[in-house]
């Protein structure tokens, strides 16, 4: 009898097993996916940035993240904003344009490594039009962002800029 418990248990064994699935994401503090002309392009803060590749003005960085990625953002901000950052890629100044409604921002700029750039702050307060820039050409070359952050210090947006 026990013979037939045994293998009645090893028969129904493999329906009661589950396998886990890997899927392809990345939990960062900001990042996004843009279609860019004929090609998709898709960032994240914090990546570490291991070779760079150009063929005239198009630039490729690769991290460690490659192909078919979905990116979750954990950014909150609370308010409308458009925001406009040019030139970009750049070899000096960078300017930095929001436009919202009772915006009360800091903008940084942020290494490779993720690192604020030592001198490179600028706060953003009130509604409209808000303009700023940040001289860039001392700067090594390299993969820089500029993240906004509320008054509470959390990250709200993160916005890729090439120094070349």
């Amino acid at each position: 009898m026990s013979r037939w418990i045994f293998f009645l248990l090893i028969a129904l064994a493999p329906g009661a097993l589950h396998a886990q699935t890997i899927d392809r994401k990345v939990i960062a503090s900001a990042g996004a996916s843009r279609i860019v002309g004929p090609l998709q392009v898709d960032f994240t803060v914090g990546e570490p940035v291991t070779a760079t590749a150009a063929s005239g003005a198009l630039i490729v960085t690769q991290g460690f993240q490659q192909g078919d990625l979905v990116i979750t953002n954990v950014q909150d901000l609370a308010h409308t904003l458009t925001y406009r950052v040019f030139p970009n890629p750049t070899t000096g100044e960078v300017r930095l344009e929001l436009q919202g409604q009772g915006l009360n921002l800091l903008a940084l700029v942020i290494n490779s490594e993720g690192k604020p750039v030592p001198g490179f702050r600028r706060p953003f307060k009130g509604s409209g039009n808000l303009e700023g820039s940040f001289d860039l050409s001392r700067l090594p070359s390299g993969m820089y962002a500029i993240v906004l952050r509320n008054v509470q210090g959390k990250n709200q947006l993160s916005i890729p800029v090439i120094k070349q």
